[in-house]
C-alpha cells in the first residue's frame, strides 16, 4: 500500500478492519451455532467480500494525484472488471467447497459488505 494517497489509505484501513471483525465474528458464530463446516463457509464467505473489494481499492487508489481522468476513469472500471471477475470465482469456489453451507457463506459475505456502507456514512 505505498503508492496509495493517505485518504483513500485511511478509509482501505477502516473498511479492511471492520471487515475482518465481522468476518472473524461470524465465523466464531457459525462455529458455535452449527459446526465447524459452516465456520469454514462463513470464513470462505468473508473472504469473497474481502478480497475482491481490497483489489478493487488497491487499484484505484494507487493512481497517483494529478492522474489525467481518463487514465483514472480506465483504472476505476478495469478495477470493477476485476472486482467483478474475483466474485464470481470466489463464489463458484464456495459452489463448489461448501454446498450445503452457502448459507453462512452468504450471510456473512453480505454483513462484511454491509461495512463498506457504515464507514462510508460515518464522518471522519
Amino acid at each position: 500500500m505505498t503508492g496509495i494517497r493517505p485518504r483513500g489509505k485511511r478509509l482501505i484501513l477502516r473498511i479492511l478492519a471492520g471487515q475482518i471483525a465481522i468476518g472473524m465474528a461470524a465465523t466464531l458464530l457459525s462455529q458455535v451455532c452449527l459446526g465447524l463446516e459452516a465456520a469454514k463457509a462463513a470464513a470462505y464467505g468473508a473472504g469473497i467480500a474481502i478480497i475482491p473489494g481490497l483489489y478493487f481499492a488497491l487499484r484505484v487508489f494507487a493512481t497517483p494525484p494529478g492522474t489525467p481522468p481518463r487514465t483514472m476513469l480506465a483504472k476505476l472500471y478495469a478495477g470493477e472488471v476485476g472486482k467483478f471477475v474475483l466474485t464470481a470465482a470466489l463464489f463458484f469456489g464456495a459452489v463448489m467447497w461448501f454446498p450445503k453451507q452457502m448459507l453462512p457463506v452468504i450471510l456473512t459475505y453480505i454483513a462484511c459488505l454491509s461495512v463498506n456502507w457504515a464507514v462510508m456514512l460515518k464522518p471522519n
